[in-house]
């Protein structure tokens, strides 16, 4: 299963009024953290600095206006984004440059996405997002199968996501909740995750 499939790091060029080159600048931070997404994943063009960037606005943003939710979903984002297949194809751009965060190293970059899983996690099961949550364990599963080589936290977190995916759809009956295409339950859409850090259920 190939959850991580990037392309390689475009030219990144900033002009007056744009958060960067296609991309609209706006204050809200869902956008910017929909924007950082989409800059940090295939088959969008491949951006990491741009979406670096916009999360640690995101991140600013919620912390000025004291919103826990909107924390957690950018805590979340930077998760993904330190875990994302395009920093770790551009070693020579990220250890030479660094991250816009203060202390992220290249060499740190996966426990750092750890940090902050953790950070949206304590947030959002405060805050019942159990929507939220659902994606938050999913990553912490594949952080920790694909990247820390630690499958038993791996199969705990992929469990976590699960029951948080139930939660949501039993507290919330008329969500609409969309599942991947060629899935028609969240248990087999993990079964290939699952398998993969060989989870015994």
């Amino acid at each position: 299963m190939n959850i991580l499939r990037i392309i390689g790091l475009v030219a990144i060029i900033c002009l007056q009024g744009c958060a960067g080159v296609g991309v609209i600048q706006s204050s809200d931070p869902e956008v910017k953290i929909s924007d950082a997404k989409h800059l940090m994943r295939y088959p969008n063009p491949n951006r990491p600095l741009i979406a670096e960037r916009l999360i640690r606005e995101t991140i600013t943003i919620c912390n000025n206006s004291k919103s826990e939710k909107c924390l957690g979903n950018a805590y979340n984002a930077y998760g993904w984004f330190f875990q994302e297949e395009s920093v770790s194809r551009y070693t020579h751009v990220y250890k030479k440059q660094g991250f816009l965060h203060p202390t992220a190293t290249y060499e740190t970059r996966y426990k750092m996405a750890e940090e902050y899983f953790r950070k949206a996690e304590g947030i959002q099961k405060d805050t019942l997002q159990h929507d939220k949550l659902t994606n938050t364990y999913f990553g912490l599963g594949v952080l920790y199968s694909y990247y820390l080589l630690k499958p038993e936290l791996a199969c705990a977190a992929y469990s976590k996501s699960e029951k948080a995916y139930l939660r949501n759809v039993e507290s919330n009956p008329q969500a609409n909740v969309t599942l991947p295409a060629g899935y028609s339950t969240y248990r087999a859409f993990l079964a290939p995750a699952k398998e993969q850090a060989g989870c015994t259920n």
